[in-house]
């Protein structure tokens, strides 16, 4: 059946189905025209179905159809929804659809599939692909006037830049290939599977809240990275207990959120994070690290011993991801053992050896501890400040320091000693990140 440049309307696209009993040989509708909501819900397309820039001025419904050996369907152009809720595709396809909505959920790829869209906001909960399916953005108009394309479907409303995924829950995706998508609202809880996931071209995933914010008097601000919608819902949801969850995302969707602690979000990162690194994507893959490590930093049900060490790695360097910081963590250790030992190590004189006899006719020779007992007014001279400085960063290299020390000086090297190349490690470790990136 041929109905090319067709005007249908849903009473009469419903009296042709139902005169076939729901089952169509080929079926070709290239450049038709829907004028109003149609339904090819349940329908069997034996041959083939063809839809070749055919225009659906409402919605459309091909939930549970199956589409035999159909290997092209589309472009379509939807200016509501396109439902392809647990339809089947048995052939090698390439779909081509630009919409505002496309429901995918439950749908079923008995073969690879290629499917590009524009605009659309793509459901692809459940879905089961049997072999590996691309979803791509296409970037460019899918007809010759784009213009006409975009005045269709959204009128005077805004166009979106790129089509949004909303879900893969419960998908298997080590078979999706996901290529120049929006991801900002994506959930990938659930998902089978998500370290061996393909993330392919320029896919933007949301951001962490940007600029400087208040907690009380106190300014604080989170840092710029790469984050999953579920973070930002998890911490929307937060409001009773935290006065910052304003500043995230709530949830737009009707995805339910309501078990995603830090432990199922940290679990994404986690596998985000192994499938991008093992693309190279090294940029994506520290944010995500970075994201896992917050995740397992805030988790109430980790021990505290274990919460109080990632703390101090995240306060001294950004888990080992951010140089600046680490940095001025190795300032401040500096500064900080320079000012403890001008004012308690450092002696204003070096002691005196003291000789003292013995009963059997001897003499033994003392060295009495360093004393600083000079007012502090006193202590602070630029001479008593560079002796510190020189002795802080022998420490800091693992050189023994020459200088006589009062025992505060002695605790305040051997501590020095320690945290000085540990700081210096971090900063070195976070460079190493930087560059690489």
């Amino acid at each position: 059946m041929d109905f090319s440049g067709t005007s249908f309307t849903h009473a009469l696209l419903n009296r042709i189905i139902i005169a076939h009993d729901y089952r169509l040989g080929e079926a070709i509708f290239d450049g038709a025209d829907f004028v109003d909501s149609v339904n090819f819900s349940n329908v069997t397309f034996m041959d083939r179905a063809s839809f070749a820039h055919a225009k659906f001025r409402e919605d459309v419904s091909f939930a549970g159809a199956d589409f035999g050996q159909t290997r092209d369907l589309g472009p379509m152009y939807c200016r509501v929804s396109a439902n392809f809720t647990n339809a089947t595709f048995h052939s090698p396809v390439l779909m081509q659809i630009a919409a505002r909505h496309v429901f995918l959920m439950g749908a079923r790829w008995e073969s690879t599939a290629i499917m590009r869209f524009r605009y659309a906001h793509v459901d692809l909960e459940r879905a089961a692909p049997q072999q590996p399916i691309a979803v791509t953005a296409a970037l460019l108009p899918f007809s010759g006037d784009p213009l006409a394309e975009k005045q269709l479907i959204f009128g005077t409303d805004p166009v979106p830049a790129l089509p949004k995924l909303i879900s893969i829950s419960g998908v298997d995706a080590s078979q999706l290939a996901i290529t120049d998508f929006n991801l900002s609202e994506c959930v990938f809880t659930g998902a089978f599977h998500l370290d061996q996931i393909s993330l392919e071209g320029d896919n933007v995933f949301s951001r962490s809240p940007g600029g400087v914010h208040w907690n009380g008097f106190i300014p604080f601000r989170y840092t710029p990275r790469r984050v999953l919608a579920e973070e930002h819902y998890w911490r929307s949801d937060r409001r009773a207990v935290s006065s910052n969850a304003a500043l995230w995302r709530s949830n737009p969707t009707d995805v339910s959120v309501a078990n995603m602690g830090p432990q199922h979000v940290g679990a994404d990162y986690r596998q985000l994070r192994k499938a991008l690194e093992e693309a190279k994507n090294e940029p994506d893959a520290a944010d995500f690290y970075y994201g896992e490590m917050e995740m397992r930093r805030i988790d109430t049900l980790r021990p505290p011993a274990e919460r109080l060490i990632i703390t101090a790695y995240w306060a001294v360097s950004g888990y080992g991801l951010r140089a600046t910081r680490a940095l001025l963590a190795l300032i401040v250790a500096m500064f900080s053992a320079t000012l403890l030992l001008v004012s308690f190590g450092l002696p204003m004189e070096a002691p005196l050896q003291e000789v003292r006899g013995t009963k059997a006719g001897g003499y033994v020779i003392d060295m009495p501890d360093a004393k600083l007992e000079a007012p502090f007014s006193a202590r602070y001279t630029p001479k008593r400040v560079g002796e510190a400085m020189k002795i802080t960063l022998n420490s800091f290299v693992f050189r023994e320091a020459e200088q006589t020390l009062t025992p505060a000086g002695v605790y305040v090297g051997m501590a020095s000693r320690v945290v000085g190349p540990l700081l210096i490690a971090l900063f070195l470790l976070c460079l190493r990140g930087r560059i690489k990136r």
